[in-house]
């Protein structure tokens, strides 16, 4: 890892045993950090429904009978988006496993690949590819949009060194829809629920060409998003005459190629 991800990590994570605490607290740091990533303006809506709670529990021992009751209320009223959310994570999140290892099997591994993750997020993806071929590099692409929950650079960079594949890894904060990379570069280009963050029909257009461009003859592309994400990707890979273009599944589907 470079001089310049060592100091994004510094500055992000901060220093002093306040910030050792939380991080134990929140960062888990023996495990990856593929988790749903719930907002803080969600989290912090919970701990005041806690502190109402207290009140509320003081104020009955100070004699007010019906404090703990509305304190309560208020509590469960403040943690139904957290609620919500978790667990609408721990359903994407079970889906997001599954389609992993159906991607690593629709690979034709054979060592000295260059894998490109599209929207790489906390790098769960771009992993798993890099240790089915222990030759393999791989470089992930994404701009960590906040309100995507899809992580950040920081976690990207701990779950890498948590797997053991931090130096056949890089990370680049760009646009897929304008990506820095020569023509046919990669052998393997993936993307697990990127797609539809990346904006209308014209701008998934411009991303699967991006896609296409950077891939080297005979490379694999395995995409996989919300089923109508993947209708313009579908469109571009049969208008360019990509080879064996295959779609599976319902609700989240797997669109598959392969560049002649």
């Amino acid at each position: 890892m470079s001089m310049t991800h060592e100091h994004e990590q510094n500055h992000e994570h901060g220093h002093g045993p306040l910030t050792h605490i939380r991080g134990f607290i929140h960062d888990a740091p023996m495990v990856s950090n593929y988790q749903w990533q719930i907002p803080s303006s969600v989290r912090h809506l919970s701990l005041i429904g806690i502190i109402v709670l207290v009140v509320a529990m003081v104020l009955t021992h100070l004699g007010i009978s019906y404090a703990l009751g509305i304190g309560v209320g208020v509590a469960l009223l403040l943690h139904l988006p957290i609620l919500a959310l978790t667990s609408i994570g721990l359903i994407l999140r079970r889906a997001r496993t599954g389609f992993i290892g159906t991607v690593v099997n629709l690979i034709p591994w054979k060592g000295n690949e260059e894998v490109l993750d599209v929207g790489c997020g906390s790098g769960i993806l771009l992993f798993a590819c890099i240790k089915e071929s222990p030759t393999a590099k791989g470089t992930g692409i994404d701009i960590y949009d906040p309100y995507s929950f899809g992580g950040s650079a920081g976690v990207f960079w701990k779950n890498a060194e948590i797997e053991g594949v931090k130096s056949r890894i890089n990370l680049q904060q760009v646009d897929a829809r304008t990506m820095p990379f020569e023509d046919e570069r990669f052998n393997v280009i993936v993307s697990s629920l990127a797609m539809h963050h990346v904006g209308d029909s014209a701008d998934q257009e411009k991303a699967t060409r991006e896609i296409v461009r950077t891939l080297k003859p005979g490379g694999k592309i395995v995409i996989c998003d919300v089923g109508r994400a993947l209708n313009t990707p579908e469109k571009v890979f049969r208008s360019l005459g990509l080879a064996n273009v295959r779609r599976s599944g319902h609700l989240f589907q797997i669109l598959s190629a392969e560049k002649r």
